[in-house]
């Protein structure tokens, strides 16, 4: 029960055994518990951080399938050392493109009594790393000239992804903090101790398209790379000072 008396007074008067009170804003929900006389809120803050991406990594593969393993290799090294000579050309040195997966399958025929075996499949991935994205549309075209079969993903990232969620962080405590201070005011309390912080994992958010349209203009334009960070913490609620 609320009662006024030159504003909002304190809830644990009343000795509630129980009370939550969610608030909604834009930095995350509320809650505010009272046992007793003992009270705490629990606010849960998020902080946003926009950065420029610094390089970016294309992956891209060769898929054969042949009737026997050593086949499907000998195709799949043949399309590579094509791939290679053809990324060469554009200054692309094939050692600094490591290999992301590599595998061979059998095939079966899943149609036929006891699934026999009717071929094999080799399969590679690469990945290479760029920072000049002018140049993202050429690799792909070239490794799809010369015999890459799939492309798996272009990636943009940062050198600054560590020091962005660092930001994001501060920022989310911060929002929180600004937060639980103007409820407890509401309350006639004040902020105590923190009994308890929660910071689940970073989220990023990375706007970029790579359509063959786009890889025949020879453009790639990525967007910025949104870091997420949300932090929940726990303070007990105390009286001010008289």
């Amino acid at each position: 029960m609320f009662v006024e008396d030159g504003g909002i007074r304190r809830m644990a008067r009343d000795r509630l055994l129980f009370l939550a009170l969610a608030v909604a804003s834009a930095s995350g929900p509320t809650e505010i518990v009272a046992q007793e006389e003992q009270q705490v809120v629990v606010v849960t803050g998020t902080g946003r951080v926009e950065i420029e991406p610094d390089y970016a990594t294309v992956t891209f593969g060769v898929s054969v399938r042949e009737s026997t393993p050593s086949a499907a290799l000998s195709v799949m090294n043949e399309r590579l050392d094509s791939i290679a000579a053809a990324l060469g050309a554009v200054g692309l040195p094939w050692d600094s493109i490591p290999t992301a997966g590599f595998s061979v399958n059998p095939e079966e025929d899943r149609n036929s009594p006891g699934r026999p075996i009717v071929g094999f499949t080799a399969a590679t991935s690469l990945r290479a790393t760029l920072r000049d994205f002018s140049r993202i549309p050429i690799v792909i075209e070239e490794a799809l000239g010369a015999g890459a079969n799939t492309v798996t993903g272009v990636v943009f990232e940062s050198t600054q992804m560590e020091a962005a969620r660092d930001e994001a962080l501060r920022r989310a405590v911060e929002r929180a903090r600004r937060q639980a201070e103007v409820i407890a005011d509401g309350l006639g309390r004040e902020l105590g101790a923190i009994i308890e912080v929660i910071t689940p994992e970073a989220s990023r958010i990375v706007g970029h398209s790579v359509s063959l349209a786009a890889s025949r203009r020879r453009e790639i334009v990525p967007q910025l790379i949104t870091v997420s960070q949300t932090v929940s913490v726990r303070w007990r609620l105390r009286d001010r000072p008289r």
